[in-house]
């Protein structure tokens, strides 16, 4: 019974595995550990992560930090020089893309050439919409 039920499984659930592929999908490299950058879904929004740092910390990629999806279309239309981001052309143009250091991206082109840009992290500050402010501040003024 358990060999007919493993069967009927295995015929229901058998190729349905997809792996989804994105602009970015193996371009971006990480310079600590050689491991691509993976997409992932947070409650703040899309990033892209170290595989090695994702699945086993930062003890085996100290230097690895998660990349926003928005601030890497950005720096890519900056790079390219183009105002909305062309997944084509990112993949005729684009080589890899290399982490050497936090919030540091080097764009490496098929000409063979190199450009290196960085961003700034959003402050905390800036996160917060007016809705989050005046949920804050009513919890506050119940306590008080």
């Amino acid at each position: 019974a358990v060999q007919k039920q493993m069967a009927e499984r295995q015929k229901k659930y058998a190729g349905s595995c997809t792996t989804n592929r994105y602009p970015f999908t193996q371009k971006i490299r990480c310079a600590c550990c050689g491991k691509y950058y993976r997409r992932k879904t947070t409650v703040t929004g899309v990033v892209w992560i170290c595989s090695t740092y994702n699945t086993k910390g930062k003890k085996y990629c100290p230097t690895a930090k998660q990349i926003p999806e928005n601030t890497l279309l950005s720096a890519c239309c900056d790079v390219l020089e183009i105002s909305e981001f062309d997944a084509e052309q990112f993949a005729e143009q684009i080589e890899q893309i290399q982490i050497p250091a936090p919030n540091e991206l080097q764009f490496c082109f098929s000409d063979g050439t190199e450009q290196t840009v960085s961003w700034k992290d959003r402050s905390r500050s800036e996160s917060w919409t007016a809705e989050m402010r005046e949920k804050a501040r009513q919890k506050k003024w119940r306590q008080s």
